[in-house]
């Protein structure tokens, strides 16, 4: 999905009183994945609040030992690697390696599944079968968000109808992230 933000607009709607939106604020909102807890989708007329995505969302200290750390919240990501935690509502445990780049006026955040991720009982895909791209470029007045996902699922997924419900429910996360991004400002 490709988006073409207006920074002026995004201000107009924000809740921190921001003047202007930097490359190091959206550093910040990136690397700030604690900030996820509780984000939402889903959204309809029989249901305008949506329903919760991601219950936790936490920054953890490595894939061995779990355990929470504090957010390690930056104004200049480059070079950056986390591990994350999150607990999605539909697909379970899951845990991720973010890596980071970021130049004067572009961030670029890969996302890569470090646990197996399980749909109806299925390996939907394995570990490292999954990348999320985000690729965020300042254009002065408007942001330009890129944000895709890659997967290679197991052979079990060959059936059409799972493949399509799996390639429904990472659209739906690529929204829910958008919409998530946009509304930290």
């Amino acid at each position: 999905f490709l988006y073409l933000i207006s920074k002026r607009d995004v201000l107009s709607c924000g809740k921190k009183g921001l003047q202007q939106i930097t490359m190091e604020d959206i550093s910040e909102v990136f690397t700030a994945l604690s900030k996820m807890s509780g984000m939402r989708y889903r959204f309809s007329s029989s249901n305008p609040n949506g329903s919760v995505l991601y219950k936790k969302v936490s920054t953890i200290g490595g894939l061995e030992k779990a355990r929470d750390i504090r957010d390690m919240v930056t104004r200049d990501c480059d070079g950056l690697n986390l591990y994350c935690y999150q607990h999605d509502r539909l697909l379970g445990n899951l845990k991720f390696l973010l890596e980071y780049e970021m130049t004067e006026n572009e961030l670029y955040l890969s996302i890569l599944n470090k646990s197996n991720i399980g749909l109806l009982g299925l390996n939907a895909c394995k570990v490292e079968n999954l990348r999320i791209n985000i690729h965020v470029t300042d254009l002065g007045d408007d942001i330009l968000f890129y944000i895709s996902a890659d997967a290679n699922y197991d052979n079990v997924l060959k059936l059409f109808s799972i493949r399509k419900i799996i390639k429904g429910l990472m659209n739906e996360r690529l929204n829910a992230i958008y919409r998530w991004f946009f509304l930290q400002f």
